[in-house]
């Protein structure tokens, strides 16, 4: 089963180089939409991180649509639809669909040491 953990744009913890706009999770997986704290850039960038925390990938974001009861991202891996109840995301390769259930924030404390890696490896590789 899937999670969805929305909120309105959040920095967990107070010490942390990005801010958390979402997370979805299940079993194998956590989706992140995140961005750098410091970064000029005002997009938010999803990052897919396995569930221990080994594989870590950026998804590749093509177009955002919202409406006040609707989110939807198109990605070049897939599809993904979310409210404030529910959501789904369907691969584009494969058409496998995954649906998600609103939960708690508090999960961000499993991935924050991934993300500071993520972006201080990131940081690296554009020097």
């Amino acid at each position: 089963m899937l999670y969805l953990y929305q909120t309105n744009i959040t920095e967990l913890p107070l010490t942390s180089t990005y801010i958390v706009k979402n997370i979805l999770e299940n079993s194998a997986h956590f989706l992140i939409e995140v961005k750098e704290k410091l970064s000029f850039d005002h997009d938010f960038s999803w990052i897919k991180i396995s569930r221990d925390q080994k594989q870590i990938s950026v998804l590749n974001l093509n177009f955002v649509d919202s409406s006040y009861h609707v989110e939807e991202r198109y990605f070049n891996e897939g599809y993904l639809k979310f409210n404030d109840k529910e959501g789904i995301f369907i691969e584009k390769f494969n058409s496998h669909q995954h649906h998600y259930q609103i939960r708690n924030f508090d999960m961000i404390s499993l991935v924050h040491s991934t993300l500071e890696n993520f972006f201080a490896d990131y940081n690296n590789l554009k020097k």
